[in-house]
């Protein structure tokens, strides 16, 4: 029941992704998380309280992964300024890096 329920929580998550990457913040909606996933909306529910409750999800998800990989990226360099020249290409292939456009989308809004 738990792997079935973790597993319910990472199609929504991979929905709203999906739905933030396409259509920013506003596209995030209950309705259609339960359509993308073939969810009733009331199961939605079950698994968030809110859309908020969805976004702070994926941030504590997506965030780490990205900050991960920007720091991966900067301990490969040798010298402060090759460090700095990795941060800023790293940050901004991650922006348009299809992964990452949900952080984009709601970095960029405001809910």
């Amino acid at each position: 029941m738990a792997e079935h329920r973790s597993m319910q929580r990472g199609a929504l998550l991979d929905a709203a992704r999906s739905l933030l990457s396409e259509g920013g913040t506003d596209a995030l909606t209950f309705p259609a998380l339960a359509e993308r996933t073939g969810l009733a909306r009331s199961s939605v529910y079950e698994y968030f309280r809110s859309r908020a409750a969805v976004v702070e999800e994926l941030c504590e998800v997506d965030i780490p992964v990205w900050a991960a990989e920007v720091q991966a990226a900067m301990e490969r360099e040798a010298t402060p300024e090759a460090k700095v020249e990795a941060y800023v290409r790293t940050q901004l292939a991650l922006v348009g890096d299809r992964r990452h456009r949900a952080v984009v989308a709601i970095s960029a809004s405001e809910l």
